[in-house]
């Protein structure tokens, strides 16, 4: 058995993490693992916040359900 792979998504409504003069308020860390059942409404959560500048970040411990599919899709 090979090790689980490890990979990351950053889901921000507000910003652009790829612009160099992005700094979020507030970082909020999601992390996962074959949880496709809670992980749209742990984003939505996330999303609704009122508070500017928040940065979503879905951390996928190696999932073997559709996570990483459901997570590329909201990107």
């Amino acid at each position: 058995a090979g090790a689980a792979l490890r990979r990351s998504m950053i889901l921000s409504p507000d910003t652009d993490p790829l612009n160099p003069s992005f700094a979020p308020v507030v970082s909020v860390v999601i992390p996962s693992r074959d949880s496709i059942g809670f992980l749209p409404e742990a984003i939505a959560s996330a999303q609704a916040q009122t508070l500017r500048g928040i940065e979503i970040l879905v951390v996928d411990d190696g999932s073997r359900d559709a996570t990483w599919a459901l997570l590329l899709g909201a990107a």
